[in-house]
């Protein structure tokens, strides 16, 4: 992956105490092309995104005031799509489950190097491809399901319109992506429905 390439339209967020690691890291991305904003509190970054989406926000875990994981939970919601990568020196595990459990998709310790926010924000870019590409292919599928099972209800009318409660529902197939069997069961239906059509 050119990762530099990846990154030249997306808005990258830099939430950190350290000047020096704000003004390293705002010229190296520049350098390459890259858009970063760096900022030294949560409380900003929060205001910041009030106004502004960021496809990927880097956010220290021990800042003056509202913690990293703190600040992405809160944001969690609003920005449920955004890229979110702790940098921590402190690396418990429960900061780590904690990280986990609102969406955190990767970590940097510190020290760092710049090769290191690198290899974190290519595992991070391509673990979200990896997701969008397995939620595209579940919404395909489920829609093509939808459609054969749609399809088998028009040509088999008199069967699901009587309401038989071993014919699939709409939920039935939803939930498994599958359409269930359902001939073998239906022997009453079968046997009833020449005497209807007579009708």
């Amino acid at each position: 992956m050119n990762l530099f390439d990846k990154l030249k339209n997306k808005k990258i967020l830099l939430v950190d105490d350290d000047e020096w690691i704000r003004d390293s890291l705002t010229l190296y991305f520049s350098s390459e092309g890259c858009h970063l904003l760096a900022l030294g509190t949560a409380e900003e970054g929060m205001e910041l995104l009030k106004r502004e989406d960021y496809e990927i926000v880097i956010i220290d875990y021990r800042l003056p005031g509202i913690d990293g994981v703190e600040f992405l939970k809160r944001i969690q919601a609003s920005h449920p799509d955004t890229i979110k990568i702790l940098i921590t020196a402190y690396g418990s595990k429960d900061i780590f489950l904690a990280a986990r459990k609102i969406g955190i998709q990767d970590f940097i310790d510190k020290p760092f190097t710049a090769q290191a926010i690198e290899e974190s924000l290519v595992r991070a870019i391509e673990n979200r491809e990896q997701e969008n590409l397995k939620s595209h292919t579940i919404r395909f599928k489920r829609r093509m399901t939808m459609m054969e099972f749609r399809r088998r209800q028009n040509s088999d009318r008199w069967h699901w319109s009587k309401g038989c409660s071993n014919y699939p529902t709409e939920k039935d197939v939803i939930i498994s992506h599958t359409i269930p069997e359902y001939g073998s069961l239906c022997e009453e239906c079968k046997e009833k429905e020449p005497l209807e059509k007579d009708e």
